[in-house]
């Protein structure tokens, strides 16, 4: 009694985390395996987790499978991979499992492979727009105020009707939350573009889903923001006092 219990043996199960603390991704990262090894040897060594590894189907690339094998620059195996699971508990559970056990006379290690999340996208939604309005005169209108990049798909957006013509609005993401609050307090909205005036309106940001690898509308409104309108309203309460 009141001695401490030994380490576990190299090739225990590995333990699950703590209680509350969160299971940081869905995504593994498999080390130490056979120079020779394919797709259906990695599904073999996971046994019934393998039902759990993600194929997803994208509409440009088709099914996108969910092992990622590595090779160097000659070709040959690296002995490392990138397994997509189903979602966080099928990647805890296959840890727990599999860690630390053996293929073909290799001892396999696998841990979580977390990669950094972007941060969540702001959004303004502006009104009032020329039927001429083009993508590229919106990125004009906003040079210099971060933008989101054009990688992500998230170039300004010209909302259209059934029928196919334009609304008069536009979705504009920026970089990032405080880029999208910076705009409501600062940009010139007076400035005319095709000499109409414009409306600006408050949008829930756009946050990455890591499972689902897009990104998402927010069901809420992003703090920052929510406090700078509460703020505003303030102003206008003030003024129309005076």
């Amino acid at each position: 009694d009141g001695v401490p219990k030994a380490p576990a043996p190299p090739g225990s199960v590995k333990a699950p985390p703590l209680p509350g603390k969160p299971i940081p991704t869905h995504k593994l990262k498999v080390s130490g395996l056979p120079m020779q090894c394919s797709e259906d040897d990695i599904h073999a060594f996971f046994g019934e987790h393998a039902y759990f590894i993600q194929e997803q189907t994208d509409k440009g690339k088709g099914i996108v499978k969910g092992v990622q094998i590595f090779k160097n620059a000659d070709g040959w195996l690296t002995g490392n991979a990138i397994i997509k699971m189903k979602s966080r508990e099928a990647a805890l559970r296959a840890i727990v499992a599999k860690d630390r056990r053996q293929m073909k006379s290799r001892i396999i290690h696998i841990d979580y492979f977390v990669e950094p999340i972007p941060f969540p996208r702001g959004r303004i939604l502006l009104g009032g727009l020329a039927s001429k309005t083009s993508i590229k005169d919106l990125q004009k209108y906003f040079s210099g105020w971060h933008l989101a990049p054009e990688s992500d798909n998230h170039e300004p957006e010209l909302l259209l009707a059934d029928e196919g013509w334009q609304t008069g609005e536009a979705i504009i993401t920026f970089v990032d939350v405080p880029a999208a609050d910076n705009v409501l307090m600062r940009f010139d909205f007076t400035q005319k573009l095709h000499n109409m005036a414009l409306t600006v309106e408050t949008l829930t940001p756009l946050e990455y889903d890591a499972i689902q690898e897009k990104w998402v509308e927010s069901g809420k409104m992003a703090e920052s923001t929510q406090g700078l309108l509460d703020q505003m309203v303030f102003i206008e309460e003030d003024l129309e006092e005076v």
